[in-house]
This record gives C-alpha cells, sequence and structure tokens, in this order.
C-alpha cells in the first residue's frame, strides 16, 4: 500500500478506536470522576497524535513540492538543450543554404560569362 493510500486509512481508524474507546469508558462501571479522567486523557493522546500526523503530512507535503520543483526545472533545462540542439541544426542548415545558393550562383555567372 502507498504512503498516501495508508495515510487515508490511518487517520480514520484512529479516530474510530479512539471513539470507540471512549464510548466504552462512558459505558464502564467506573465512577464519574474516573471515566472523565480516562476521557480527557484519550483525548489528550488523540491530540498529540493529530498534531504528530499533521507533521508528518507536512513534511511529506514539502518533500512532493520540492521533488516537483526539480522535475520542472529538469524538465525546463531539458526543453532549453533541445531548443539550442534544434537551433544549431537550423542556423547549419540556413548556411549550407546560403553557400548552396553561392555556388550555384557562382556556377551560373560563370556560365553566363561563357556565352558572351
Amino acid at each position: 500500500m502507498s504512503d498516501e493510500r495508508s495515510g487515508g486509512v490511518i487517520i480514520p481508524l484512529l479516530l474510530g478506536g479512539i471513539v470507540g474507546a471512549a464510548v466504552a469508558l462512558l459505558y464502564a462501571p467506573k465512577s464519574g470522576r474516573e471515566t472523565r479522567e480516562q476521557i480527557v486523557d484519550l483525548a489528550d493522546l488523540a491530540r498529540r497524535r493529530f498534531v504528530e500526523k499533521e507533521r508528518e503530512v507536512g513534511g511529506r507535503i514539502a518533500e512532493i513540492a520540492d521533488e516537483i520543483g526539480e522535475k520542472a526545472n529538469e524538465l525546463i533545462q531539458g526543453g532549453k538543450s533541445m531548443a539550442e540542439e534544434k537551433k544549431s541544426l537550423i542556423v547549419a542548415a540556413i548556411q549550407a543554404g546560403r553557400k548552396a545558393l553561392e555556388e550555384e550562383r557562382a556556377r551560373l555567372e560563370a556560365a553566363r560569362g561563357q556565352r558572351t
């Protein structure tokens, strides 16, 4: 199971467990004071776990954002590199075309000079 998927299952599971434990405490044959103390302890435990999960999720989101930024930079650099390659090919093709045009022009002028 992936990290994202397991995180989506753990939180509801924790909530269900905490709610179930609180309900069980309410129906347990204990004094009201003991039950309230246990509920407060459970609520504190739940808060700590949520804070911990929040930090984990926040850290993972930051990691993912960094990875996306790195991939975007790689793509941009790859695109720039490809553009430079294509530009050099186009420049070479233009230069070859100019050279061929000049050679043909010189050949035509030479042929014209021979006719007169």
